[in-house]
């Protein structure tokens, strides 16, 4: 196990697209003496935002943000800032959500129905350097086969969750159009995410990304 935090020597972001809960929040982690100070962040792009113009040791995310979600926020600190740890917190503890939070890299899974006692012993063992999760948490652990494959595909191709969402919708015949409005994202946001995809399986047109989704499972004929 690492050595403790030193007081004052750690400094945090708290995102979550409901400001009084983030109030609320930030004032159980700073209960935590070795806490300097905590940044509010409404949704993911906040988040990266802030890690790119100052030092943060820890990042809690609320999973169901709009604009970033708190799953794909977590992939792209885990590739673009691997020494962040980060700490999901939900209302929620489905075995699908638990999963995909630890597969993206989170350290811990708060519940925001735990006591505080609860809570600070979670922030204080990540802190450390640990993995937290409590007795509930880890019964839903397990991943099923589709997980495990998306995990490889993310450590091998660093393809994020969204980016696997629209390589399958991209495969079912949905078009860049049809891809903002299911998921919620602005039109650019989606070719963008096109761009990355091809970029990173190394194929050029849908066919060639057609074929890279079967030889890897994402689809079946």
């Amino acid at each position: 196990m690492n050595s403790f935090p030193q007081r004052n020597s750690m400094n945090a972001i708290v995102a979550d697209d409901h400001p009084l809960w983030v109030k609320s929040f930030s004032d159980t982690v700073k209960k935590c003496d070795f806490i300097n100070k905590v940044s509010p962040a409404r949704n993911g792009v906040e988040v990266l935002d802030l890690l790119k113009k100052s030092k943060y040791d820890l990042v809690f995310l609320d999973i169901g943000m709009d604009e970033m979600d708190g799953e794909e926020t977590a992939f792209h600190i885990a590739q673009d800032f691997p020494c962040v740890k980060t700490i999901a917190v939900s209302m929620h503890y489905t075995p699908k959500k638990i999963r995909q939070m630890y597969i993206v890299g989170c350290r811990s899974y708060i519940l925001k129905a735990q006591d505080e006692k609860e809570i600070l012993k979670s922030i204080k063992a990540v802190a450390s350097g640990e993995r937290y999760f409590h007795p509930m948490v880890i019964e839903k652990l397990a991943l099923d086969k589709d997980e495990q494959k998306n995990l490889q595909l993310q450590e091998e191709f660093r393809l994020s969750p969204m980016e696997i969402r629209i390589i399958i919708h991209i495969c079912e015949g949905k078009t860049s159009k049809e891809n903002a409005e299911v998921l919620k994202k602005k039109l650019r946001t989606i070719e963008k995410y096109r761009e990355y995809i091809y970029d990173k399986t190394g194929t050029t047109n849908k066919i060639e990304l057609h074929n890279f989704a079967l030889k890897h499972h994402l689809i079946i004929e």
